[in-house]
């Protein structure tokens, strides 16, 4: 999974060296005392109360969330055209074998009436249906065989959707070890862009896919309420197994990243600010679950957080 990058552009660098500035100043060295450098976290920032103002920083309490074991998988959008294109065909063959039908029983019903048709009419007609029949049947095939057997019982409300581009049907890949037919609500999509859970999509319906020029793993159809995911995209596909483990929601706004760590900022006192280092291998709907760092009611700052890294990391290249 693709992980969540720096947020600390050029600009909240440079807010971040003028609050240096404004908190430090041009004073003599030892103008700060011995007292107030040991109060300073020693992975943090301590921050005077005009400052927090200037940085408008926001902080939230994390609760507790079950910690489930997630796999992650490649998603694919797939085009409506190839879906909107079997569909016509499925229902031209459908309508043509309606009307042989129909053709067939006024001819069965006018059977009786003494010179109301020729001899051979009923038989032609009869051959005639069972044309159209077995039409419509290899229509049909060949539309499972191409997006599976979900298409059959799908609702025609749903079918209309996927062929107009109102819905998305999604290629899923996951490895061997997930279900043949996982329910839909244990699976979701994320984004590809950092940080990928800043955006999910549920599923709406999972089905069995035919495998695709022979890769590996276990492949599913997804339908995706979201007519505006541009077709031919590529995302994250995640399958959640729920566990009797629990940790704390860590939103994904208050993620940054360090040397390829990847941290939050917690508060620990009036205008202190801790890092701490986190994993973000279980993203939920609204960021990660994270277990044995934080407990639950702590507050982490989702607001603001690039910058106390960037001030941090100022400070700590000024003193260095």
């Amino acid at each position: 999974m693709k992980k969540p990058t720096l947020v600390c552009h050029f600009t909240i660098i440079a807010a971040a060296v003028m609050l240096c500035g404004c908190s430090k100043g041009p004073e003599a060295p030892g103008a700060e005392s011995a007292e107030a450098q040991a109060a300073a976290p020693t992975t943090g920032v301590k921050l005077a109360a005009e400052q927090v103002a200037m940085i408008g920083l926001q902080t939230a309490a994390v609760s507790s969330v079950p910690l489930d074991q997630v796999t992650t998988g490649q998603a694919t959008v797939l085009s409506h055209d190839a879906l909107a294109q079997s569909l016509a065909e499925v229902r031209a063959a459908t309508a043509v074998s309606a009307q042989s039908e129909a053709a067939l029983k006024r001819l069965q019903d006018l059977q009786a009436t003494p010179g109301a048709m020729g001899v051979d009419a009923v038989e032609i007609s009869r051959r005639q249906a069972s044309v159209d029949a077995a039409q419509l049947q290899l229509a049909q095939r060949r539309q499972m065989a191409q997006f599976g057997d979900g298409m059959r019982g799908a609702p025609q409300t749903v079918m209309e959707a996927l062929g107009d581009g109102r819905k998305k049907l999604v290629r899923l890949v996951f490895p061997q070890d997930v279900p043949e037919a996982p329910q839909a609500s244990d699976v979701s999509l994320a984004a590809t862009e950092d940080p990928p859970a800043a955006r999910r999509w549920k599923v709406e319906s999972l089905w069995a896919a035919p495998s695709e020029g022979g890769m590996p793993g276990r492949s599913l159809f997804a339908v995706i309420n979201d007519g505006r995911l541009s077709e031919g995209r590529r995302m994250l596909a995640l399958y959640s197994r729920r566990t009797h483990d629990t940790g704390v929601l860590i939103p994904a706004a208050a993620v940054v990243t360090q040397d390829g760590q990847y941290w939050c900022y917690v508060q620990t006192g009036e205008g202190e600010f801790e890092r701490v280092r986190i994993d973000t291998d279980h993203p939920v709907t609204d960021g990660y679950a994270v277990a044995g760092k934080l407990k639950a009611g702590e507050r982490v700052v989702t607001r603001g957080a690039g910058i106390l890294l960037a001030r941090e990391l100022g400070s700590s290249e000024g003193e260095g």
